[in-house]
């Protein structure tokens, strides 16, 4: 459960990323 964190961070800056496109 070390990169459970690391792995949401990426995936909800790549989802903010899309959206602001």
């Amino acid at each position: 459960m070390e990169g459970t964190t690391g792995v949401v961070l990426v995936a909800l800056g790549l989802k903010l990323m899309l959206e602001k496109r």
